[in-house]
Parts: C-alpha cells; structure tokens; sequence
C-alpha cells in the first residue's frame, strides 16, 4: 500500500518526549495529523484514503507528539506506532468471519499445509491437542510431524546428509 500523504519535517533530534501546547478544532483527521506532525517536528505517515472521512475530536492542551495522535485517533478504529522521529498510522484490519468465530486460546496452534477454499482435502484433516501429543510420548513438534502419516517422513530429516 502506497503512503498517500507523508508530512516531510526535519527530525525532531532528541525532542521526542518535548510537549507542546496545541490548540486544533474538531475536524478532518488529516489535517489534524498534519499539524500535530508540523508544531511536533515528528513526521507522520498515513495513507490519505485511511483517514478520509474520518473526523478529529478538538485537542487543546499540552501534549508530547505521541499524546496527542492518541487522542485524535481514539474511537476512529486506527491505530499508531510510535518511533523515534516518525509515527506510522495503520487501519485495523478486522478478521475474517473464518477466523473471527475461532477461539482465541493462546495456547492453541492451528498449522495447515494447505487450505484452498472450496477445494477437496486430498487427505483427512488431523488434529490433536498438546495433551493427545504428550501422552503419544512425543516431546517436540519435529518428532509430531515425523509421525503423521499424510507427511510421509517429510517432516525433518535428522539422518541428512546420507552416511
């Protein structure tokens, strides 16, 4: 994705955290981004289309850079990252409704060597849960793909190179 608008400025050299007082008026997110980055020294990279639309809440107070492009992008479903001389703006990208309806159980891993929607599985899906894999005996995840039988010993080949 192209940057659709980069505000260019001189580095704000070891003024990172420098707060300054802002006055911006409720309006477009964009032109908010802009002066926050022009009055900070801090440069600001967005894709126009991102922000296009989308309103800036009024800012006055005193704030460091960071401060203040978090208050104008709360509740615009945006997002920042916050670097040295420069702040980055990222939309959020919502799941899709495959993955939206799965849990979110840090301690499932779901790995799949191929999944073509609509296609025909050439072989059955397997699925085990840590407890099924330890209780096979088997402590690391090469020794589990060595012993599933759709991968045909083409998990890791710990006798390579050949004796």
């Amino acid at each position: 994705m192209a940057i659709g608008t980069m505000v260019p400025v001189a580095p704000a050299c070891a003024q990172e955290q420098r707060r300054i007082e802002y006055s911006i008026e409720s309006g477009d997110l964009g032109e908010a981004l802009k002066t926050v980055s022009r009055l900070s020294g801090k440069e600001i990279l967005f894709n126009s289309d991102m922000v296009l639309g989308k309103r800036a809440p009024r800012l006055r107070g005193t704030y460091s850079a960071d401060d203040a492009v978090r208050a104008l992008l709360k509740d615009t479903g945006l997002t920042a990252q916050y670097r040295r001389d420069v702040i980055i703006i990222r939309g959020r990208n919502e799941p899709s409704s495959e993955v939206a309806d799965r849990s979110t159980d840090p301690d499932e891993i779901v790995v799949t060597g191929s999944h073509i929607r609509g296609a025909i599985p050439s072989s059955p899906v397997v699925s085990m849960t840590r407890s099924q894999i330890e209780s096979r005996g088997i402590t690391d995840l090469g020794a589990y793909a060595r012993n599933v039988p759709q991968n045909y010993s083409g998990g890791q080949n710990l006798s390579w190179p050949p004796k």
